[in-house]
């Protein structure tokens, strides 16, 4: 049985970010992540808290259809 799947993507903790892939990796398992990173998947309820990957957001906003948000200004 397969799961639902709203994008081609899936977002998996990896070293030090959180990073999106094609596939839907176990924990323990590397996967290649949309930025190129070889990453193992740590899917420990707080490896979930790392940053996310900005090159794979911007891929993910991409794929999805769907524009990046503005960045924030920067104070003086």
């Amino acid at each position: 049985m397969t799961s639902f799947r709203p994008h081609p993507f899936s977002w998996r903790p990896g070293s030090t970010s959180r990073h999106a892939t094609t596939g839907v990796p176990a924990d323990g398992q590397q996967f290649q992540a949309l930025c190129g990173s070889a990453e193992i998947a740590d899917t420990c309820a707080e490896a979930w808290f790392l940053p996310t990957c900005a090159a794979c957001n911007v891929v993910t906003h991409e794929l999805a259809g769907v524009p990046m948000p503005p960045a924030p200004p920067v104070a003086p």
